[in-house]
């Protein structure tokens, strides 16, 4: 996980959300130990869990399974590939970066409407909460 994937506001979004749904993080690297010491020190152990590097396989099992997945990079995906896997899965995804979201039908995706890790949280909780 790069600076780049925002996954450190991704877990503050997360926090300000409330929204009581099971967050799983595929992935290692350079911020994840930071991003693991905001859940620790924010009480969301309960909520979010980190996997590590998992193959490809593992991955797209993931995807699968999940109600949504959230792409959280901007401006640095030079295709939304994990989008379009989660999409050929069945799940749709919560897309952060305008310019991957213009490659899917709308139906398929909810659009954050800025940057900001509030509009993040405020587009979270409709997408995660079913009735």
């Amino acid at each position: 996980m790069s600076r780049e994937k925002r996954l450190v506001e991704f877990m503050q979004a997360i926090d300000m959300s409330h929204v009581p749904a099971q967050f799983e993080i595929f992935g290692d690297g350079a911020m994840r130990a930071e991003a693991e010491s905001y859940v620790q020190k924010h009480g969301l152990s309960s909520r979010v869990t980190f996997h590590g590097k998992l193959s490809h396989n593992e991955v797209l099992n993931g995807l699968a399974s999940a109600d949504v997945y959230v792409q959280t990079s901007i401006g640095f995906e030079t295709q939304g590939m994990t989008v379009f896997e989660a999409m050929s899965l069945g799940t749709p995804a919560i897309i952060c970066d305008p310019n991957i979201a213009d490659d899917f039908p709308p139906e398929h995706f909810w659009a954050v409407k800025s940057d900001t890790i509030a509009d993040l949280s405020a587009t979270l909780k409709p997408s995660l909460i079913r009735t």
